[in-house]
Order: C-alpha cells, then structure tokens, then sequence
C-alpha cells in the first residue's frame, strides 16, 4: 500500500533521510516542487564545493563524506558506467556546470566554494558566466587562482569587474597583461599573490586591506616602499601581518626607506620571527629589523636589495592565572 510521505512526522522523515546520500536528495528534488521545498529544509550548514571543474563539481557534505556530480554530455551513456557509488553522472549541456552550480546552491544551500582555477576553463564565456552567477548566489570563494591563461589576453578585463564584487578570500593572480591596460581593485581578498604585477602600482598598494600581500615582478620602487610602511607606523594600515615585494627598482643605490640605507637586515645573531594566519599556514622571517608603529605595534623589516619583506606577528596573548581563595573556618 503507498505512503503519503508529506503526511510523515518530521521526525519519520529524519530518520529516513539519515540512511540517504546528497546524490539521492538530488534525485528526489527534481520529482517536484513538494520535494525540491522538502530537501532545502535539510540542514546543509557543513556542507561545501571542494572542487568545481567544467564537467564536475565536488561537494564536501559533512558526515556523508564526498560525493560528485559528473557532467555527461552523451545521454546513451548507460548507468552502469556509475561504478562509484558516490559519483552520480548529470545530463546537462557543454557548459552546463554552471547550471548544475545554481542546482547545488539552492537545493543544499551551499555558500563556501574551496577553490576555482580558472585555467580550467577552455572558453573563457564558460568562465565569465560561472562567475557572474557566483557573484549573483553571494558565493564565497576560499581560493581563486587566475594564473598561466595565455588564451585569456584579450579578454581578461572581462573578469576584472567580477573580482571586484566577488568574495574572495585568497587570489593568486599571475598574468600578464598587455601594455596600457591597468585594472584596479575595488575590493582585496585576504589574501592577494601577484605574479606580473607591474600594473599593481602604489596607489593601489596604498588602499589595499590584505591580510597577506606578494608582488612579484613589481615596478614599486624604494620611495612608494617608504610611503607604503610610514603610513603603516601611522596605523593607518591595520590589516597588514605579510608583505612581500620583488621589483628590480628597490636598490641599495637608490633613496633611503624609513631613513635606513639598503641594505636593511640584522647580520650578527639574526632572530628568527614568524605570523600564523587563519588557516594554520606560516610565515617565518630572520634577520629583520625592528620597526615600531605609533600605537606601539612591532614588525620586522628586512630588504637586502630587490626583495623587500615585512611581517607583523600578533602580539602573544597573556592569561591571567586563577588565584583561589580559601575560606576561614570561624
């Protein structure tokens, strides 16, 4: 005899759906609308997109472990090529991956994204259009690489507008851009690598609020260095515990930064200095000398000639230890 699940207790239904995995609750919400409402009202909190190719997109979903949604063009393909029981093979179009992204968004809720590589993508349409429909679900995207696209050079001011609404929260950027175009940042992730970064100039640099910052490359010179850490002792650049800078045209030869001639490093017992970041990644520095802003916050600084680097480790936190009273007998 059928059962009328809509008419189950919620508790039933919990019970029920324990034993089920996301590539079924996928299967079920595309039976209805009854459905799809029922399986957006599991909690999903936990879960997220480890990894999103053109043709697949990984989820990471908590205690049910990793499951994968697979793009197949061809729909003969039998279901006996599904020999992985948590690979679930989607019919969908040649760039269909952003479809099967806003599918996994509003069924599971899914607000985190691990990490987008953009060399992924062959057509940079692709590629555009899965980044507008992240900037359109207010997706945050923990790792963002746009590096090596060579196919990318007449059409890479075409993302730049997307980078500046995006959430990010760490861009590794390296590509070369052609002469006389400068995209400017509206907005800095965390964390920001630039790989050919003569187009990132100190104005830039000036406003950025990254956590972690690594130019390569650069133009920066020894005066846009010296203003860049006097309006840090200013504490007007509170964010800042990294920066690295490699740029041919910071030069011993060349004007003093923070009054001090290149070169600028502790020679004798150097002592070695490090920052930890949120997510558990460290960064070590010897030999640096000792800079102090104007509300007393130290960092290290250390410029042998073209490389030019300045941490800021978080001062250590100091806990009070419980004292315990005893009380007299009377």
């Amino acid at each position: 005899m059928p059962i009328n699940l809509f008419k189950l207790p919620s508790v039933i239904f919990r019970e029920i759906f324990q034993e089920w995995t996301p590539l079924e609750f996928y299967s079920l919400a595309k039976c209805s609308k009854r459905f799809l409402s029922l399986v957006k009202s599991i909690k999903t909190e936990n879960w997220r997109i480890i990894s999103l190719e053109p043709e697949s997109i990984t989820l990471s979903c908590g205690v049910y472990g990793e499951y994968t949604f697979q793009i197949n063009e061809n729909p003969d393909v039998p279901k006996l090529l599904e020999v992985d029981p948590r690979i679930r093979m989607i019919k969908h179009p040649e760039e269909g991956v952003s479809d099967l992204l806003a599918d996994c968004s509003e069924l599971f809720g899914i607000t985190v994204i691990e990490k987008l590589d953009a060399k992924n993508f062959i057509f940079f349409d692709h590629f555009l259009k899965l980044s507008k429909l992240i900037v359109d679900r207010k997706l945050e995207v923990k790792r963002l690489f746009f590096e090596d696209l060579d196919y990318y050079i007449r059409n890479v001011a075409g993302v730049i507008p997307f980078l500046n609404v995006m959430k990010i929260e760490n861009l590794f950027y390296s590509h070369y851009l052609e002469n006389g175009f400068q995209p400017k940042f509206a907005r800095f992730p965390k964390t920001i690598f630039i790989k050919g970064s003569s187009w990132f100039d100190i104005e830039q640099l000036l406003t950025c609020t990254s956590i972690r910052i690594k130019l390569e490359d650069s133009m920066l010179d020894n005066e846009d260095m010296d203003r860049f850490l006097r309006k840090w002792k200013r504490n007007e650049i509170p964010n800042l515990q990294w920066i690295q800078v490699c740029s041919q045209k910071i030069h011993p030869r060349d004007a003093p930064i923070l009054d001090m001639q290149l070169p600028i490093e502790v020679h004798f017992n150097p002592t070695q200095h490090s920052v930890i970041f949120d997510d558990n990644s460290r960064i070590f520095l010897s030999g640096g000398i000792e800079i102090t802003a104007d509300d007393g916050t130290i960092g290290y600084l250390k410029c042998p000639g073209n490389e030019l680097e300045f941490i800021v480790p978080k001062p250590s936190k100091k806990f009070a230890c419980p004292v315990l009273v005893r009380k007299r007998n009377s």
